[in-house]
């Protein structure tokens, strides 16, 4: 027979063998057996000989002591499932919690939980544990905690020992998850589905990568400002599922699924990315199209640019390849709802306005336009009539984009800074689109050959659209729009 737990109150067990009731009598005379905590952390204690297991503490059966009489209890409860949602618990109970040894699901939804720390099921000490679950360690396996009023998940593990499958903890107010939380060795191996969602996590509070199992992970309506994928995400080809939609995310890392072979899909919509470029969004090729993994864009807080490096470019190319001409495979994830996803067509000016907004449904991979610097690039040879290796460069205070092999060009001039904007140095561009609407006034009264002139022969003949509207234009001379002279 041993005595533990405070206040003399009494658990009477049997089948324990002199040494190790010996053992437990003195450690209670040392004040260490004091709890719940204290009596579960002698029992996981591997130096204990021998150890104290948790069938010898229920024994083959308990006699609780009361006033009436002594009442048997049995050696095992049947109980599988509890649910004990909607109530108005403020705290995990621990007497269900702890002593179902076959319980599976435990349903704690909507109470008034606000953590799940308790002084007398908790060690503050090193290894940092939570024995609120002790007896269902080997049998607990799905955990709803959503819609209470958690506010964070330390470095103490509230479910030691236990290998959940799923967990639920949505719609509370968590502001910071400890990597130590989910760092159990039970836990990374068996948890495979985690949802967060409606909580006030940050991109540097939240780390899920130590979860090898995981499935789907969904962190929807937080307060992430980036997907730092290798931080975030458990790098492995089980994940297929990742929501994250109605966050501030504003930017991707470069290379962020690379690893994650086996996603399906990836929920970003409602955020505030600016720039989806390809690099954050390739992934190992996929054998067929229809083996793409699936990627919702739509929603963004922030219109999105349409340039080269945009992602959805890549896709119509191997929409229309049928493949990429490297590998053979799809690279690039199929973008949905694509009616209700805009982008701006070319970057936005000084100014904040920008030339075409448009469903990206309605695009071609050749209206992505790549934005040039200062630097030369190469054109085609058939833009080099006399010379080989001939080169194009934008001009100062000036926009240029095109397309690959140069089948649109446009250069914007809005945001010039210079009198006649292309006066000062000849265009080398084979533009179809010069854009130079809105100067404020005085900048262009008089439109004349030097106004807009070509460094070769041949560079104009592209040209088909050419917007002076709104520059304060006094004078147009005859000869002013005669390009082949």
């Amino acid at each position: 027979i041993a005595c533990v737990g405070s206040n003399s109150s009494l658990a009477w067990t049997g089948g324990l063998t002199r040494l190790a009731l010996h053992r437990l009598i003195r450690l209670a005379a040392h004040g260490r057996v004091d709890s719940l905590a204290s009596l579960y952390s002698q029992m996981d204690n591997a130096t204990l000989r021998p150890p104290v297991r948790f069938s010898l503490l229920l024994g083959h059966r308990w006699l609780v002591k009361s006033a009436d009489a002594d009442k048997p209890l049995p050696r095992s409860s049947a109980i599988s499932s509890l649910d004990l949602s909607g109530n108005r618990l403020t705290r995990v109970p621990a007497g269900p919690a702890g002593l179902l040894d076959r319980l599976s699901s435990l349903n704690l939804s909507s109470n008034r939980i606000v953590s799940l720390y308790s002084s007398d099921t908790c060690e503050a000490g090193w290894p940092h544990l939570c024995y609120w679950f002790r007896a269902a360690w080997l049998s607990l396996r799905v955990l709803d905690l959503s819609n209470n009023r958690i506010e964070a998940i330390g470095a103490l593990q509230p479910w030691h020992q236990v290998s959940l499958n799923v967990l639920h903890l949505q719609n509370n107010r968590i502001s910071r998850l400890d990597p130590l939380a989910l760092g159990s060795r039970q836990l990374t191996a068996s948890l495979m589905s985690l949802d967060l969602d409606d909580n006030l996590l940050t991109a540097s509070s939240t780390s899920c990568s130590s979860l090898t199992q995981l499935r789907s992970l969904s962190l929807q309506r937080n307060l992430l400002e980036e997907l730092n994928c290798s931080l975030l995400l458990p790098q492995t080809e089980l994940l297929s599922k990742v929501l994250l939609s109605g966050n501030n995310i504003s930017q991707l890392e470069h290379g962020c699924l690379l690893n994650l072979t086996g996603l399906q899909l990836i929920d970003l919509s409602d955020n505030q990315l600016r720039h989806f470029d390809y690099r954050s969004l390739r992934m190992q090729p996929r054998r067929s199209r229809s083996a793409r993994a699936r990627l919702v864009a739509n929603g963004q807080r922030r219109t999105p640019v349409c340039d080269c490096r945009h992602v959805f470019a890549r896709v119509l190319a191997e929409e229309e390849r049928g493949g990429d001409d490297g590998t053979g495979g799809f690279a690039y994830p199929d973008w949905l709802n694509r009616r209700n996803s805009s982008c701006l067509f070319y970057e936005e000016d000084s100014e904040g306005r920008s030339t075409r907004l448009g469903h990206i449904s309605d695009a071609r991979h050749e209206d992505f336009l790549c934005l040039l610097g200062m630097q030369r690039q190469p054109l085609p040879d058939r833009f080099c009539p006399t010379v080989r290796n001939c080169t194009a460069r934008c001009l100062h205070g000036c926009a240029c984009y095109r397309s690959r092999g140069w089948s649109r060009a446009s250069l914007l001039c809005r945001s010039s800074e210079t009198a006649d904007p292309a006066a000062s140095q000849p265009v080398d561009l084979p533009a179809v689109r010069v854009d130079l609407s809105g100067l404020s006034a005085g900048r262009l009264r008089r439109v004349s050959k030097q106004s807009l002139r070509w460094s070769s022969a041949g560079l104009s003949a592209p040209l088909t659209e050419l917007m002076l509207n709104s520059s304060g234009v006094e004078v147009v001379e005859p000869d002013a729009l005669d390009f082949n002279q």
